[in-house]
């Protein structure tokens, strides 16, 4: 990467996003039944998948405006499209809820690239984060850019995976607690797992657990 998106990233990852993953366009578009991210030129282009753990909500809670229709999403918008605005590049913003023209898989992109393992509970884990992260967004760079060659991590591979017990729960309640469940019974990254403000908040919307005095 250039000393431009080098700095770029810094400045990301001041606002709390912890998750800055390099990729090549190519490394998702060759995948079957995808809907292909955009070029400029070629497909061996640089993008950078934008994430966080619990970091952004920590850091930034108190910055969070609940009159907002989305407050959560909106700010994080936000503090990316100004962090955008006052630099140099001009990259290709594509969100979570965005279409071009149907919805990037974000699990499938992180996946195949190395970021995190797609689980049989069909969440993905992260080497360090577990199940506790959230994918935000993709920005599109006409740098080319050559992936580093690196062992996919797979934790599923020596875990009694107590995921598909609670996800076989979850199919059959169907409760938003039931999904939580999921994420907690996963041994990965356990000390990373949400407040129970954010949780509640994720799965439900209600804008009462956005005060961080609840």
């Amino acid at each position: 990467m250039n000393t431009s998106i080098k700095t770029l990233v810094n400045r990301l990852s001041n606002i709390g996003l912890d998750i800055i993953w390099p990729f090549q366009i190519k490394q998702y578009n060759q995948l079957e039944s995808v809907t292909p991210l955009p070029t400029f030129k070629t497909d061996q282009e640089l993008g950078l998948l934008l994430g966080f753990s619990k970091k952004f909500w920590d850091q930034n809670i108190q910055l969070i405006d609940p009159g907002k229709e989305n407050p959560f999403d909106d700010l994080v918008t936000e503090k990316v499209k100004s962090i955008l605005k006052s630099s140099k590049l001009k990259p290709r913003v594509i969100h979570y809820f965005d279409k071009c023209p149907d919805y990037i898989s974000f699990q499938k992109l992180a996946d195949i690239t190395g970021l995190a393992h797609l689980g049989p509970s069909h969440l993905l884990v992260h080497e360090k984060y577990g199940m506790w992260f959230s994918l935000r967004m993709i920005l599109l760079f006409e740098d080319l850019y050559t992936p580093q060659e690196s062992p996919h991590f797979d934790p599923c591979l020596s875990c009694e995976r107590p995921c598909l017990i609670e996800f076989n729960n979850a199919l059959e309640e169907g409760s938003w607690k039931s999904w939580v469940n999921v994420r907690k019974s996963c041994p990965v990254g356990k000390r990373w797992m949400y407040s129970d403000n954010q949780i509640n908040y994720h799965y439900t919307k209600d804008k009462k657990y956005l005060s961080s005095n609840n």
